[in-house]
């Protein structure tokens, strides 16, 4: 019975987090708060196999989430650099030194 006391908060947690979604009244902000710490204890609470299980889960899932925003910034990178380097080009053709933020800088 002791080593199931966790599902008690968690459960708790869990139902608060329904009520935080369905109202917009001040009763949703309450129920909002009410299933962050019931969450958190839960966390606390449990064994230490379910512990380490999350844990394992976080270390391994986080490399995966961060490899694909790393992904996508290269790739957006590398259009604003072939952007740039656009610009520079047809802007030395017309007379214009460059191009920078959006701003066209003359030769004097």
């Amino acid at each position: 019975m002791q080593r199931l006391f966790f599902l008690l908060p968690l459960c708790t947690g869990l139902f608060s987090s329904y009520v935080c979604k369905r109202c917009q009244d001040e009763i949703g902000q309450l129920a909002g708060i009410v299933a962050a710490i019931s969450l958190i204890i839960s966390l606390v609470l449990a064994p230490w196999e379910i512990q380490l299980l999350l844990l394992l889960m976080v270390l391994l899932l986080t490399p995966k989430l961060l490899w694909k925003k790393d992904d996508t910034f290269e790739q957006n990178n590398d259009v604003k650099t072939q952007d740039m380097v656009g610009s520079q080009h047809e802007s030395s053709t017309h007379g214009v030194a460059m191009k920078y933020r959006g701003i066209t800088l003359h030769k004097n």
